[in-house]
């Protein structure tokens, strides 16, 4: 058995205790001047229990189908009881589904059903009171478990907004910490396959030499992605500003020059920033591999009080504008400004190209 048929019947099991001793409580004390209970009237309880256990497949024919069967209930004269939960189930079961103007004209009508059997014979002065008095009770009878009905609603589906846009961040952080692994090991491999080919004719050895450090390369990108897997499983702790001497260290070469400067007395900073820098560093160098043409790029690292400065320029073609190069300075301005922190990226007047960040502690 499925668990909304589990439930079902413990809803049908629990209507039927609560309104055949609710009901029998109300004939001890309405009765006389109320109809005693017989068949009819626990026929109309039953046909009531019955009506909410298709209230899922007939939202609509449900409610009016209730009330019409509360009400013929009520107009046979029988004591006045729990059975009127019964619409107001219906009444919040519909609302749940949706459709704000089939609610309402749905609870309009099952209104029109259930405000006649309640009205008295009274003197003409006091009977359209009474009839209001009336209208109200039934209204809020039907009124407030659809307004509730409709909160949790909106409820719910706020929270499936904030979860679905909670996944679609973690997918994009995801795809940036690939990306940026990938893109920044291709870019290295790509620059030294470049070097052996253009001395492979005139020059074995160092042709040699290019091709070892294509495989070296390759197997340190093999690393890092192993490195950046484990870290987004929480396996390992992230990279951070203390792993970008390592990060030149790999580029430096006789293609491109990188250098590292480091000013100020190193700090410790969270755990987002420090991912955030070192990520900042690594693109930064990556597109000047892919994009700047340049022969030295400069890496510098300024700890400062408040936080850390970093900076990369390069003596390269100046602003780029190859594939993927806007969306990547994209995504570092997203981090960055994530962080509370600034980020400007340019042409360099002198030529070349600079990224300069603040990432505040």
């Amino acid at each position: 058995m499925t668990p909304v048929r589990v439930r079902e019947g413990l809803l049908a099991a629990g209507l039927v205790v609560v309104l055949a001793a609710g009901t029998a409580g109300a004939a001890a004390r309405q009765v006389p001047p109320r109809h005693p209970l017989d068949g009819l009237a626990w026929l109309f309880v039953g046909a009531a229990v019955a009506v909410v256990l298709v209230r899922r497949r007939w939202p609509v024919g449900a409610l009016l189908a209730g009330a019409a069967i509360v009400a013929g209930y009520f107009a046979a004269g029988y004591p006045y009881g729990p059975v009127i939960f019964v619409v107001c189930l219906l009444s919040y079961s519909l609302a749940r589904r949706g459709g704000t103007r089939r609610t309402l004209w749905a609870i309009g009508l099952a209104t029109v059903l259930l405000v006649p059997p309640l009205v008295r014979p009274a003197p003409v002065s006091t009977l359209l009171v009474e009839a209001l008095v009336l209208l109200g009770a039934v209204l809020a009878w039907l009124g407030v478990p659809a307004w509730l009905a409709a909160t949790v609603r909106l409820y719910r589906t706020h929270a499936d907004d904030v979860a679905e846009r909670a996944i679609a961040d973690e997918r994009l952080r995801l795809s940036r910490e690939v990306h940026d692994v990938v893109a920044h090991s291709l870019s290295l491999i790509t620059l030294q396959s470049g070097a052996a080919l253009r001395v492979w004719d005139h020059s074995p050895q160092d042709a040699h030499a290019a091709v070892q450090a294509i495989r070296a390369t390759s197997v340190d990108a093999l690393r890092e992605l192993r490195q950046t897997l484990a870290e987004l499983r929480g396996e390992a702790p992230p990279r951070g500003i203390a792993d970008v001497d390592g990060l030149v260290a790999r580029l430096n070469g006789d293609a491109l020059r990188v250098s590292l400067t480091v000013t100020g007395e190193a700090r410790p900073l969270p755990s987002e920033a420090d991912a955030c820098a070192y990520r900042l560093v690594q693109e930064s160098l990556t597109n000047v591999v892919r994009h700047a043409e340049a022969g030295a790029a400069l890496v510098a690292v300024a700890y400062e009080p408040g936080g850390v400065g970093l900076a990369v320029e390069d003596d390269g073609a100046g602003a780029a504008d190859g594939p993927g190069h806007g969306r990547g300075l994209q995504g570092m301005g997203e981090r960055v400004a994530a962080l509370g922190g600034t980020l400007s990226a340019g042409p360099r007047p002198g030529g070349g190209f600079a990224v300069r960040a603040w990432i505040p502690r």
